[in-house]
Order: C-alpha cells, then structure tokens, then sequence
C-alpha cells in the first residue's frame, strides 16, 4: 500500500514539473509540434512553423540560444502589421497620392517599354552565322586591332644584387660599378635560356616583376607606345619565338619573349572574336530596326501645350502638378516632368529662361516616350502575365508606401519644447559630473598667494608661474597644477564652490583647504545644465517613443479591423547558430 502511494506522489510531482516547465520548442521538433498562434481575416493564419521558419531566416539570435516569448510576441506582431497593412494597401486609391503615384508610373512605364521593345524589336533582329562573318569581315572600323606583338619579359635591376647573397660587398659599389655588375646579372640570366619553353621557368624564379612573374613572365598582347624606350623597337623587329638580348630602360634591365606577331587589321575569326561580333550584329541590327520603328512613331505626334503657363514662365517657380502638355490626347506632361528637360535645353540654347518655342521644342522631345508607351498599350504587350504581375507588385508597393505614414512617420521630429520638457523632467540623468575644468597653484600663505594672483591677472602665464611656485619636485610641477576637468567628488568643498564662481578666465583670491591656500585659474565650464550636450539623445529616445506609440495604434487599428485573434499560447524557441541553421 506504501508503494502504491510512493508511486502516485512521483507521478503527480513529474505531472505538476511537467505543467510548470514551458516546452521548449526547436529546429528538431518544431513541426512535429505544430499548431495555430493567430489568425485574421482574409484566411490569414501564421502557424508555429510558420513563426519558427521566418525568425530562423531572420538576424535573432545570431550565436544561437533561446529566444523568451516576449521577443517572439514582438516579432509576430511586426509581422502581422506588415501583413495587414498589405491587406488595406489595396485599398488605397493611388491617383491620389501624386508623388507615390508619380514614382509608381515612372516604375512601370520603364518595364513597359523594355517589353514592348523586346517585342517589336529584339524578337525581330534575326541572327545567322553567315551573315555574322560577313559582317564581321566588313567592318574593319569595329574590329581592326594595330600592330601588336605577344609578350612574356623578366625584369631585372639593382635591387636583386643589393638585397641579394653578396648584399654588403654590393652596398660598397659605386652607382656605376653598380650599374655595371647589375647588366653582367642580367646577361648571366639571359644565359640560362636557351629555348622559349625555359624563359617561363627562369621568369619565375628570376623577374623582380612579381605580379607577372607568377605567370611565367607572361604579359599578352601589346601594342605599340604602351612600354618604355626602347621596347617598340626591340619587340617590334623580332620574330615568333624569339628571345631578345638584355636591354635598359627608365625602370631598369628586361629580357622579352616574342611568342607572337600580328601585323594588324581583322583578327580570324575565333570562337571568343565570334561572341563579340554576334553581339555588335544584333546591337547593329536592333538598331536599325528601332530607328525605323522610331521614325514611325514619332512622325506625327499631336501635342496640346498649355500656353497660358508655357509662354516665358520660369518652369522651378510654377506648381510641380500643373499640367505643360498632352500627348495625343491620352497622356500628360507636368511641370515636374518638364523640369528634367529644362535645365539642358537652358545650356543648349545658353538661356536663363527657356522661350515659347524652346519649351515647345522640350516638351515634344519628352512626348516621345508617350508616343511609345501609347504603342506599348496598343500592342497588347501588358496583357503578358509577368508584366501584369510586376504592375500588380509596383502598384502594391507604392500603395503601401502611401499608408506607412500611418503606422510611423519617419521624418517626424519632436518640437523643441517636448525636448526641454523631457529635459527637465529628467534632469538626473543629464547632469555634467566634471563641468569645470582648472588650473591651481597651492601655497602656504595667503599674501603669497595674493602676490601670484595679481602677477596673473597682470598677463603672467599662469602656468609659468606654477612651474616656478608650485611645491615639490620641478619635472612634475605643471602636471599638478593643471587639475583638467573636476566634479564635486575631485576637490573639497570650498575648492569646488570657490571654482564655480569664477568666471572662464579668472583667477580667484587665495582659497583656503586643509592642504593651504589654492590660486585658482578656471579654463573651461561646462553647461551645469548639461541641456546643449543632451538635446541629441532626447531628440532621440523621443523619436523611438514616437514610434512605438504609433505601431501600438495603428497595431491596435488594424487587429480590430481584421479581427485578429492569438488562439494558441507562445513557447520559448530554441535556435542554433545563423551558420547551422537549415
């Protein structure tokens, strides 16, 4: 019977530690363990999983460890509001919202056109092998190269022999015995090639080039008037395969390997020449093909002007929204998109101002990308599901650029008296603890010390006069003497009381303490208020309260309107390092 009943109390116990122990969730078990934390409307529903994968992608806990369901609440509301305020970005009504909707136009319209113009003229450009050659050989105005002959060099100078073996015998010479013995170097290394396939294995070991040395001395192709004198010459008249002979020039001795020549002109045609030629083919065909699709368009674009705001009115000092011009009837140019134009048809025309005319002139040249957006429309272009789904995207996002003010505004300041308010409601926090910054000499006797006073305030360096009145050794006088900055806590009281009085500048009578009496020069005061030093961090702590506020109301706003509601209860979440995650 005692057993039975040892049993049950061991059980019950394992029971209530059970009940009291949160469980802890981790990358092992976690799926396993699954359930529902929150739902909304719109079928939204953010599972532990869910919360669990996103924070494992995210920068928490980037050394691993367990993260409290605090930090998780906090989390999953930032993900909810962002949730939710994509739900009523939907709501928005764009139009209304000119410079997010300017932005939005500006955005698509560029995609709109990379796809129209893919379209009617990159899909046409037709590319044949033949005709690539062709091409290729017949512009010799794109692909003629000069003259140029394949290098590899060893460079040689001083350097080797004076931080070589025989470096102290070499440090003695005279600079022309070292100009000597450094071509006999050079000529002794050009001895050891006998064959191109050793100049690698000699570049290698010998070249003070050390970035091409690493390659066997290999340089490349090269042309004329790139190297220094004498190399034109040298390199340019030797042949294939042939080694030079040691030469000077400004930057010391070099031995080259002419690997290759090439006289100039067309290079054949190669497999990496190919490549190059099939892309200046299709820009060349591309090109003609727009041009021409261009000259189309543009031929008779119908333009209604504003002319009550265009005649010689300075475009910077008229509304940004006023409307300039009408192109085709369909789309309209305002002043803020004029403006883009205006400033270079300023200097072209060497204007203050742009004219009538001049601004006509503008405003077509900016029609022009109206006229292939109307064509872009027109051609049925946008009913392509990826551009469909990148406008949706654009449009989203400016939309919920447009309600983000709501939720916080980042360029929200606090005025100047919240600041002082939250100053002086806190002034513990904001006091200067050294704000007085002195210099003091300490004698025996008040009349002395009158007498050092008055010879400072007579313009007697103050210094000066510590380091020769000043008690004690003389090497450490003047570093006694200048207390630098000093709070209550640094000196007696009738020190400190006796320094806060003076003004920046003066020097006090003779100030008696239990050490003598102190001469006191003050150098520096710091606001006692602190108010100047501490607006930065004010402005700031006010800022994120500001912010947090306002997350808390718009949180509060939209878990109502969507009817959110944290069905299951939190758990702690273990995490391993960023590293190891999955």
């Amino acid at each position: 019977m005692k057993r039975i009943y040892f049993l049950s109390v061991c059980i019950i116990i394992l029971i209530l530690q059970a009940c009291g122990k949160p469980q802890l969730i981790s990358e092992k078990n976690y799926k396993e363990n699954d359930y529902t934390i929150v739902t909304a409307d719109n079928n939204l529903r953010f599972n532990l999983s869910d919360v669990y994968d996103l924070l494992s992608k995210s920068d928490y806990l980037r050394k691993g460890g367990v993260l409290d369901t605090i930090e998780i609440r906090k989390f999953v509301d930032s993900i909810l509001v962002d949730t939710l305020a994509g739900f009523e970005a939907w709501e928005v009504d764009l139009p209304e919202d000119y410079n997010q909707y300017r932005m939005f136009k500006l955005r698509y319209h560029d995609l709109l056109i990379k796809a129209y113009l893919k379209q009617a003229v990159y899909d046409k450009v037709v590319m044949d092998s033949a005709a690539i050659s062709e091409f290729y050989y017949n512009s010799p105005e794109v692909f003629s190269v000069p003259e140029q002959v394949e290098i590899s060099h060893i460079a040689i100078t001083s350097y080797a022999l004076t931080n070589g073996p025989d470096s102290i015998k070499m440090r003695t010479l005279s600079e022309e015995e070292l100009k000597d013995a450094t071509k006999k170097y050079a000529d002794s290394v050009r001895a050891m090639i006998d064959t191109p396939e050793k100049f690698s294995e000699i570049a290698t070991e010998y070249s003070e080039d050390q970035v091409n040395a690493q390659n066997g001395g290999y340089i490349g192709w090269t042309k004329k008037e790139v190297h220094q004198h004498p190399f034109d010459s040298i390199a340019f008249s030797m042949k294939a395969g042939e080694i030079s002979e040691p030469y000077e020039d400004v930057n010391g001795w070099h031995i080259i390997l002419v690997s290759d020549y090439f006289e100039g002109g067309i290079p054949e045609l190669n497999p990496n020449l190919f490549k190059v030629a099939e892309k200046s083919y299709s820009n060349k065909q591309s090109n003609e093909i727009g041009n021409k699709l261009f000259d189309s368009l543009f031929a008779d674009i119908q333009m209604e002007y504003n002319d009550s705001l265009i005649m010689d009115t300075n475009l910077y000092l008229v509304e940004g929204q006023e409307w300039a011009a009408i192109v085709n009837g369909q789309d309209t140019i305002d002043v803020n998109e004029s403006r883009s134009l205006e400033l270079s048809f300023r200097n072209k025309f060497g204007v203050n101002n742009t004219n009538n005319e001049q601004k006509k002139e503008m405003l077509t040249l900016g029609a022009q990308k109206y006229v292939v957006i109307q064509n872009a429309r027109a051609s049925g272009v946008e009913e392509d599901s990826v551009l469909s789904r990148q406008r949706q995207d654009l449009w989203h996002k400016a939309a919920k650029t447009v309600i983000k003010p709501g939720i916080y505004d980042v360029y929200w300041k606090p005025e100047e008296t919240a600041v002082k308010e939250y100053y002086e409601t806190h002034l513990d926090e904001f006091k200067v603890e050294k704000p007085l910054k002195v210099q003091h000499i300490i004698v025996q006797d008040s009349l002395f010390g009158e007498f050092i006073r008055s010879q400072a305030l007579a313009g007697i360096d103050f210094m000066e006069l510590a380091k020769e009145h000043y008690p004690g050794d003389e090497s450490i006088r003047e570093s006694l003497a200048d207390l630098g900055y000093i709070g209550k806590n640094d000196v007696s009281p009738e020190f400190f009381e006796a320094a806060s009085f003076l003004q920046v500048g003066d020097v006090s009578a003779p100030v008696k303490t239990q050490f003598g009496y102190h001469v006191i020069k003050l150098i520096e005061k710091k606001s006692t208020d602190g108010y100047s030093s501490a607006q930065g961090i004010i402005r700031q702590r006010l800022k994120k309260e500001h912010i947090e506020n306002s997350f808390e109301a718009y949180k509060t706003k939209v878990y109502e309107k969507y009817h959110v509601s944290f069905v299951g209860k939190l758990k702690p979440l273990h995490f391993k390092p960023k590293e190891l995650r999955n």
